[in-house]
Parts: structure tokens; C-alpha cells; sequence
């Protein structure tokens, strides 16, 4: 697997952050470690159960790169 395959899946600022590092598409799961509502506004997509995940990883590539990977 390429680093340009891979997503992020994550439940914190943090987990975003941290995807946005490795330039990697990243879909924050709502009903995680959540602080703060705010927390999911950097994600490219949010879903509130984990069974909408497949969905989501399609709805990523399905538009092409997300906004804040880095071309290679």
C-alpha cells in the first residue's frame, strides 16, 4: 500500500493533525473522543456511526486528492 491509498480515521484533534502531517485524507468519527463539536470543522468528512465508513472512504476518492494532501 502507497501513503497516497491510505485514510485516516480518527475521533480527536489530534487524530487530525496528525493525518493532515502524513497528508492523508482524514473521516473523524463523532461519536469518539470528541472535546469539542468543533473539533471535526479540519476533517474532510464526518460521520457519526462507524458502519458509514465504507461510504465515506468512497465519497474521498470518488472527488480525487483531498484539500489537504500534498501533490507527489
Amino acid at each position: 500500500m502507497e501513503p497516497r491509498d491510505a485514510v485516516m480515521v480518527g475521533d480527536s484533534a489530534i487524530d487530525i493533525d496528525a493525518a493532515h502531517n502524513a497528508s492523508l485524507p482524514v473521516v473523524f468519527l463523532l461519536n469518539g473522543y470528541m472535546r469539542s463539536p468543533n473539533e471535526a470543522a479540519e476533517a474532510d468528512l464526518t460521520i457519526a456511526d462507524l458502519g458509514d465508513l465504507a461510504a465515506a472512504i468512497e465519497a474521498i476518492w470518488a472527488v480525487g486528492r483531498p484539500r489537504f494532501s500534498k501533490s507527489t
